[in-house]
């Protein structure tokens, strides 16, 4: 076998906001398989070469309808071109939906047209792989391998928890749960710091926040709630790589509060950083608690209440930081051999598509 061009879409283009794509495509050292950036207007696929997105769905998220429809048709462009020389494209499903969605009838038609001319789904969960069948069962009939996410602990370097607590907190309370990554309004904080400011250890806990509000800014409601709890460190921008380790290391537990999930790369960066997670009950979540053990995910039903959200404090300032979690399975090296060996299953499956 000849080597064969991997255009990833993308490979390390989003690695400020989330390396999650620059480790997998590093550890990619297969002699099938030259791994090249995916850029629109420079695309040129040889014969079988294959497309790699993973976020097919931010094409989707536009108010305008009519720029979503560009871009659909410039996408299908792309791939009836790549198909005509028997390459390939593969999903990797971070999402079932946009997290933000202005036009649902349209996002929901575009999924299931970009479905069609899919040819291998890659989910990180069985969860995942489920879910996705039940809103798009006609996606069954396309191959599919469940690859886990990859594990953060090689990237970033540890802190010391007493140091760190130096560095960004001048007065710590007995307990610090931090809310780390973007703040939109699937993730929840609104409930959360409703809710939290009415629990018997509120004057023990101190917040941690640090994340992006985007464009949109944090709403007066989000900020009035965190003036009812006590918020020791907030950075309501964008978290440069060099702060990670310092904020996860102050924390006793991580708080992600979603209200719908499917799965959660924030989650995978705790564990990998040691620090413990709480979270609701649904998606990916329920897996990973499965995986790590219930020492390390702390999981609740929904709707979060003043009781949940007691006892998942409880639970995280009882538990002392220790071991690190088995995340084995979810290292470099295992996930990009197995994203290799589907490429060849996916290039071995001859179809004819139209598009």
């Amino acid at each position: 076998m000849s080597k064969k061009i991997v255009f990833a879409w993308p490979k390390q283009k989003n690695a400020n906001n989330n390396p999650y794509n620059k480790i997998l495509y590093e550890a990619m050292v297969d002699n099938d398989f030259i791994i090249d950036e995916f850029n629109r207007r420079k695309f040129k696929p040889e014969q079988e070469s294959i497309l790699h997105v993973h976020w097919p769905d931010h094409m989707l998220r536009s108010p305008s309808s009519f720029k979503i429809k560009l871009r659909l048709w410039r996408f299908f462009r792309i791939v009836k071109k790549l198909h005509r020389l028997r390459g390939k494209l593969i999903w990797t499903v971070h999402n079932l939906q946009p997290h933000q969605m202005h036009h649902s009838d349209l996002v929901d038609k575009s999924i299931k047209k970009i479905i069609k001319v899919v040819d291998g789904f890659i989910f990180l969960s069985e969860t995942s792989r489920q879910e996705f069948f039940n809103l798009y069962p006609s996606s069954k009939n396309t191959p599919t391998v469940v690859i886990p996410h990859i594990h953060y602990k090689d990237y970033y370097e540890k802190t010391d928890k007493e140091p760190a607590l130096k560095r960004l907190i001048k007065n710590p309370l007995p307990i610090q749960l931090l809310c780390f990554g973007l703040i939109r309004n699937h993730k929840g904080y609104g409930r959360l710091f409703e809710v939290a400011q009415k629990i018997d250890s509120c004057d023990r806990i101190g917040w941690i926040i640090a994340g992006n509000p985007g464009k949109e800014g944090v709403c007066d409601e989000l900020e009035q709630a965190w003036e009812n709890n006590n918020i020791v460190y907030k950075a309501c921008r964008h978290i440069e790589d060099k702060e990670i380790p310092d904020l996860f290391s102050t924390a006793d537990a991580i708080v992600l509060p979603y209200e719908n999930i499917l799965n959660s790369g924030t989650a995978i960066l705790a564990l990998s950083l040691d620090r413990r997670v709480i979270a609701p009950a649904i998606g990916s979540l329920i897996e990973l608690q499965e995986k790590v053990g219930k020492d390390w995910v702390y999981l609740y039903e929904q709707p979060l209440d003043v009781k949940k959200l007691e006892s998942a404090v409880v639970w995280a300032e009882s538990l002392s930081i220790g071991l690190s979690p088995n995340l084995g399975t979810m290292s470099a090296d295992i996930v990009s051999k197995k994203t290799c060996d589907f490429y060849r299953t996916v290039l071995d499956k001859k179809e004819n598509y139209e598009t």
